[in-house]
């Protein structure tokens, strides 16, 4: 096979598989033609490097922004984890305080002092004054209360 294609080097094969000589213009012909799909493959492989370089680069960037935002998840889960300890410990503190005030405070006793020895009373209904309620739950006095 290589010595029949160094044989028909110079020839054109043309349709029923006949051999005629090529000439000048279309040697010329060839050669331009080899050489634009030269310049179109250079081209071609140029803009697939390019693509495969770009995508690669933008690859590990992700790859790299998914790591760090991974490293960030876990570094906030573990102080996620040693705040509700905190928050654990903390509100054990303050069920075992509010015991502590329930069983040294005696309502009853507060009741008989506020009542027996400071003449306090519950109000009657004509003695209660009902206000609008407001945004900030804060009623401010410019005048007398009408009685």
């Amino acid at each position: 096979m290589n010595n029949a294609s160094n044989i028909i080097f110079n020839y054109d094969v043309v349709k029923n598989n006949t051999f005629t000589p090529l000439n000048s213009t279309n040697t010329l012909r060839l050669k331009r033609r080899k050489v634009r799909t030269i310049k179109k493959t250079k081209l071609i492989n140029t803009v697939l490097v390019s693509m495969l370089i770009l995508s690669i680069i933008l690859a590990g960037f992700m790859v790299s922004r998914f790591v760090s935002l991974r490293i960030l998840i876990n570094v906030k889960s573990q102080k996620i984890i040693k705040l509700e300890k905190i928050l654990d410990a903390n509100k054990q503190k303050n069920d075992s305080l509010e015991n502590d005030i329930d069983t040294k405070f005696d309502y009853d006793e507060l009741f008989n002092i506020a009542v027996m020895d400071l003449g306090m009373r519950y109000p009657g209904n004509d003695e209660v004054i009902k206000f609008d309620k407001t945004k900030s739950e804060y009623v401010r006095q410019y005048e007398n209360i009408k009685k």
